[in-house]
This record gives C-alpha cells, sequence and structure tokens, in this order.
C-alpha cells in the first residue's frame, strides 16, 4: 500500500516501479475502485476480472461478497497509465465519504 494525493484533475501520479510493472502486461487497461469505500485500489484489468470471480463464487458469507462486489463496481471505472505516468479517478470515486477528510490510495500488482 502507497499513501497518495490525487492532483487538482483527480489524477494519481504513479511511482515509476508500477508505470514499470503496468507497461511490462499485455493489457494496459486498469480498473480503478474500492472495495470498502474508504480505500482506493488499482487493479491491472485481468486481476480485477479474476476478484469478480471470486466474488462470483464466494459461499462462505454470499453476502459480504456481494456488498465488497457492490461497493467495487458502484465506484469503479475503467482507466489507463497517461504518457506520463499518471492514472485518472472517476469522481465517484474521488468524492470522499462525509466526515472524512482525504484521499488514499492503494496500486496492486496482477
Amino acid at each position: 500500500m502507497y499513501p497518495c494525493r490525487l492532483d487538482e484533475k483527480g489524477r494519481l501520479k504513479l511511482p515509476a516501479e508500477f508505470q514499470h510493472f503496468l507497461n511490462l502486461l499485455p493489457e494496459k487497461k486498469l480498473f480503478v475502485t474500492s472495495l470498502d469505500r474508504r480505500i482506493a485500489q488499482i487493479y491491472p484489468m485481468p486481476a480485477w476480472r479474476e476478484n469478480e470471480k471470486f466474488f462470483e463464487a464466494y459461499r462462505d458469507n454470499p453476502q459480504v461478497a456481494q456488498d465488497v462486489a457492490f461497493n467495487a463496481n458502484d465506484l469503479g471505472a475503467d482507466a489507463e497509465v497517461d504518457s506520463q505516468g499518471r492514472v485518472l479517478f472517476n469522481t465517484t470515486l474521488r468524492t470522499p465519504p462525509r466526515g472524512w477528510g482525504g484521499t488514499r490510495g492503494r496500486s496492486r500488482g496482477g
């Protein structure tokens, strides 16, 4: 997990090692979301598709899986890294919940 701040346009500048990792992937699309409505997460699209399969198949507590999947899809959006190594967060995701004063993010590799 890396603490971060978005710029005034809602973009996150990725660390160089993240940019390098993402550039090595065959699919460049990302899924930017939050599973808990507090911490943003960036997933390479293939990793996100695996998460979706996991949510659908999870049987230990299907309501929790359904709630997490709902949050992720409600807040999430496809994104790509721009030529300057930034990822745009959609407006829904970058609007902090009431009573919370910051933007935190997390990036996960595939």
